[in-house]
């Protein structure tokens, strides 16, 4: 039997039809209608300064028509000449590259505050694990220092950097590998990455 002349058919065929017409219409109307996506900031400047702080990390874009991709759009804020200290700056969509189809209607919050310092290098010392701590031991580092990178003001206050704990094999002499960890979130340990722990009983 030809298609065409089975009504049963012909209505199935044509209720299939009409159900995904409809459906390509919901998403076409949903994708071009108004949207807001939540964008990243990021923040670019010279390699010898750094960002202490910022906020907010994100902002809220809204827009109409075609909306972009989740995680296809970032607002780069570039400081060229950066200045130490805090400072507000103001966004807009323009700062945003353009997407296809999308009209850029505004950002919350429409600006970003910064703290900005210059980085800076300090060496310091490094100090015995406190869980060392006995008169009856004697405690050797290799190297005995350590050089730290970051924001000038928050090295102004490290004063040295504690090496962690290790575990006591009560056999002597006795010779353990520690790996070093930052003294802050903002700051680096160019070198040593870790440090050699000498631990030898006193003499008596």
């Amino acid at each position: 039997m030809n298609f065409l002349q089975n009504p049963g058919l012909k209505a199935l065929a044509l209720l299939l039809a009409a159900g995904l017409w409809y459906g390509i219409t919901l998403q076409r109307h949903a994708r071009e209608g108004s949207w807001s996506l939540d964008v990243p900031v990021e923040v670019q400047m010279p390699a010898d300064y750094i960002l202490v702080r910022q906020a907010p990390d994100r902002i809220v874009l809204s827009g109409r028509g075609v909306m972009p991709p989740h995680n296809s759009l970032a607002y780069a804020v570039r400081l060229e000449h950066p200045r130490e200290g805090a400072q507000t700056l103001q966004l807009s969509t323009g700062g945003l590259p353009p997407s296809r189809g999308a009209e850029y209607v505004g950002l919350a919050p429409s600006f970003v505050e910064l703290m900005v310092d210059r980085r800076g290098r300090k060496e310091v010392p490094l100090e015995v694990p406190r869980s060392l701590s006995s008169r009856d031991l004697s405690i050797q580092l290799y190297p005995k220092k350590a050089v730290l990178s970051g924001p000038k003001k928050v090295l102004a206050q490290i004063r040295a950097v504690q090496v962690p704990p290790v575990t006591l094999l009560d056999q002597y002499p006795q010779i353990s590998i520690a790996a070093l960890a930052p003294p802050h979130p903002l700051v680096t340990i160019v070198s040593p990455s870790e440090v050699t722990v000498v631990i030898q009983k006193k003499a008596p």
